[in-house]
């Protein structure tokens, strides 16, 4: 997954349970995603990954942020991993 904008969302942004070789990244310079606003109701994350994502890799991308690095965006909570 790369290049979306991941905006608005009630909950998470991007939530990754129990998956295996998913990859989320930007792959080339200023391809990755844009990850923000998410949580509106004060529970939710950027990225949420829990139980076995072996092989997953989540790279380049912006969390809480947008693409002209204005950091005024940020999602409820921002990165979590729950192994």
């Amino acid at each position: 997954m790369q290049g979306n904008t991941i905006s608005g969302l009630k909950g998470n942004g991007v939530m990754l349970s129990a998956v295996q070789g998913i990859t989320i990244d930007g792959g080339a310079t200023g391809a990755g995603n844009t990850i923000s606003k998410n949580g509106a109701s004060g529970v939710g994350f950027g990225i949420n990954a829990s139980g076995l994502c072996t092989g997953s890799l989540v790279d380049g991308n912006l969390v809480s942020g947008n693409k002209s690095g204005h950091y005024f965006t940020k999602n409820a909570r921002g990165i979590t991993v729950i192994t």
